[in-house]
Order: structure tokens, then C-alpha cells, then sequence
């Protein structure tokens, strides 16, 4: 009776035991934006985890999301996001026309940022430019807003 139970404790302990093992391979991505100036409009947020596409092609970013800006601080989390390499890329549609409003010559009429707080100076950044390793169970990115 005292094997069978012993032996009935081990079995249950075992979950618990090997969950404590898993290795842990998603965490949670904060993006703080700074730099607003106006507490009205949206704020685009786009996580790319692949060079192709990158800062603007909707259709290959791996996570984006776009929310009212209500106040001069910004902050959104996303769950669960894989370890890998990502790059991000965010503006503030301060208009709400849903789109990076751009001059004749391309250059953005919104403030806009990049994770790295990558600073572009003729054309938009590569993915290497503004890429960074996420491997932790929760990881603060800051991006300042660029005029």
C-alpha cells in the first residue's frame, strides 16, 4: 500500500516537474513611444520578423496594431511573441486617415520611429538597421518619435 503511493505521488509530481523544465521560448514585447505632441489621432505599431516587407508593407509584418493616442504617453504590449530577431516600426496618424501621410518627395509628414531609435537620413532603414535580439519573458523597447 505505501509503494502503490509513493508510487501514485510520483505520478502526479511529474507534470509539475516537467513544466518546470520547459524552456521558456515567448515572451511579452512592450513598445513605449515618446516624443507625442498631440494626444489625438492613432498610433501605428508594425513588428517585422523578416527583412522583406520592411518598414511599411502591411502584408508581410508579423504583428501590428493601431490605437488611439490619448494622452502624450504611449505604451502597448504584445503577448506571447516568439524569441527571434525583430525590427519595429511605428508613426503617429495623427490625422486618423490611417496612412503615413508623406510629402511629394516621400518624406513622412507624420512623426514617425523605429525600434534602435534608428535615425534614417535619405531613405527608409533596412531590417538590419533597426533589428534586435528578443529573448526574454517580458522586454521593454523605447522609441522616440521623429518630427
Amino acid at each position: 500500500m505505501k509503494l502503490q503511493l509513493t508510487t501514485f505521488g510520483l505520478l502526479l509530481g511529474l507534470p509539475v516537474l516537467w513544466s518546470f523544465n520547459k524552456k521558456v521560448s515567448k515572451g511579452n514585447l512592450v513598445v513605449e513611444i515618446s516624443n507625442i505632441h498631440k494626444a489625438e489621432g492613432q498610433m501605428f505599431i508594425a513588428v517585422f520578423n523578416q527583412e522583406d516587407g520592411f518598414p511599411e508593407d502591411t502584408s508581410k509584418m508579423f504583428k501590428k496594431v493601431m490605437l488611439p493616442v490619448t494622452s502624450k504617453n504611449f505604451s502597448h504590449t504584445f503577448w506571447q511573441i516568439p524569441f527571434g530577431t525583430y525590427s519595429i516600426s511605428v508613426f503617429h496618424d495623427v490625422n486618423s486617415n490611417t496612412e503615413l501621410d508623406k510629402n511629394f518627395f516621400g518624406v513622412p509628414e507624420e512623426p514617425f520611429g523605429f525600434s534602435t531609435n534608428y535615425k534614417p537620413i535619405i531613405s527608409a532603414p533596412d531590417f538590419d538597421d533597426c533589428d534586435f535580439r528578443f529573448a526574454s519573458a517580458t522586454e521593454t523597447h523605447s522609441i522616440k518619435l521623429i518630427d
